[in-house]
């Protein structure tokens, strides 16, 4: 399964949908138009640690709550886990 997350056609699949979205930047403050620069330099850092099962993905989406009966708000954070 993973070798066919990390196949060049998948992976290329997700960029395109990325860059595609043109959304802002993330909690990590990197905006669609770094995605392709990132992978093309970092592409085996980030597939290696992805092998050995030490990458630590980086919050993607904040979502904040209303709480019950209360002006504050509860925070979920969203990742990515492979």
């Amino acid at each position: 399964m993973l070798e066919e997350i990390l196949s060049d056609d998948n992976i290329e699949r997700a960029i395109k949908h990325v860059v595609g979205k043109k959304s802002g930047a993330g909690e990590d403050l990197i905006t669609y138009k770094d995605v392709e620069y990132i992978w093309k330099e970092d592409k085996q850092l980030i597939i290696n640690s992805i092998q050995r099962k030490c990458y630590i993905p980086m919050c993607f989406k904040r979502i904040y709550i209303k709480k019950e009966n209360s002006k504050n708000k509860r925070v979920i954070t969203i990742t990515s886990k492979i």
